[in-house]
């Protein structure tokens, strides 16, 4: 008796759960998530600052707050429940070449469309009110501020591309405030200075981009050594180098050689650093020897000369 009234007993409460569960469904489902009203007036504020000359932003507009929901403007993406701004889009892709497709007048008329539409200017700091954000992409756009310090403070922040700028300056060692970070990519800029120590603290790094900046040198000191290649390994070897996939270098002033480090790299599947100052170093080796060379054999020509002509004067006195 006591069992049965037990079962009884568990039951009802699974009943009482299931349809708490299902009340709680009903209700929420007629509801519609709207964006937080300190992040859209922060998008507000960012649109005001930033230069559009061809109005992409058009949907991001001051209407009242009953009217406007920012999760439906371009390139934002917000937490189905939550209603926080996760995501910001921005990219402006630059146009590819077809030799097959495309000719010279249609290719400029897309060259001159892409040019009206990068966002440009600083960074507007009034992205630093997206607390929540996840993924900020702002690539292939004219941005030429250095990368603002309230950036480095985004701990929730898992994507950032800033690719195919103009960011100049240095990366702060605050990067390594970035501890959710999984892909960071800031090819194709004018940064300079060293690749920072702490992006070896981010540990759930899978991939870095840094192609293309003068690492290790300042403009005005454009025949310095560039950084160690070794130096930039053994940084990240602390604790990215059991995730890290992907380490782009490309075209990067860096000198020295690989070491032991790289076999820490368990997962690494691609990695090239063109371009390096001890690159520069053979083809200077293989001049001095080409020009040892060819004064051993002048020397020798010269011998060879004075023998013959003497020889040829010998044949005719005879």
């Amino acid at each position: 008796m006591v069992m049965m009234m037990m079962k009884e007993g568990s039951l009802l409460r699974i009943i009482i759960a299931i349809t708490l569960t299902l009340l709680f469904c009903f209700l929420t489902a007629g509801s519609e998530v709207r964006c937080i009203e300190s992040e859209r007036h922060a998008l507000l504020n960012f649109k005001q600052d930033l230069e559009d000359p061809s109005n992409r932003l058009a949907s991001w507009t001051a209407a009242a707050a009953s009217d406007v929901d920012c999760c439906d403007w371009v390139g934002v993406v917000c937490h189905n429940r939550t209603g926080h701004v996760l995501q910001l889009h921005l990219t402006t892709f630059y146009p590819l070449y077809d030799e097959l497709t495309t000719d010279d007048a249609q290719y400029e008329a897309q060259l001159q469309t892409y040019e009206r539409s990068v966002f440009g200017g600083p960074i507007p700091v009034h992205l630093q009110n997206l607390t929540s954000l996840r993924h900020l992409d702002l690539r292939g756009n004219d941005f030429n501020s250095s990368i603002p310090n309230w950036l480095y403070s985004f701990s929730h922040l898992e994507f950032l591309n800033l690719k195919s700028n103009d960011l100049q300056g240095r990366i702060s060692s605050a990067i390594g405030n970035l501890t959710s970070a999984i892909s960071i990519d800031l090819s194709y800029n004018e940064l300079e200075g060293k690749v920072p120590r702490s992006l070896g603290s981010l540990c759930k790094l899978r991939e870095i981009r840094l192609s293309y900046h003068n690492w290790g040198q300042k403009i005005s000191e454009i025949f310095e050594r560039g950084q160690e290649i070794s130096e930039i390994f053994e940084s990240l070897s602390r604790c990215v180098s059991n995730g890290l996939e992907i380490l782009e270098m490309d075209g990067a002033q860096l000198s020295g050689h690989l070491t032991d480090e790289l076999g820490k790299f368990k997962n690494l599947e691609w990695s090239q650093t063109e371009e390096s100052s001890d690159d520069n170093e053979g083809p200077e080796i293989l001049k001095w020897e080409s020009i040892f060379w060819l004064l051993i054999m002048t020397a020798w020509i010269s011998i060879l000369s004075e023998y013959l002509v003497h020889a040829i004067e010998v044949i005719f006195s005879c």
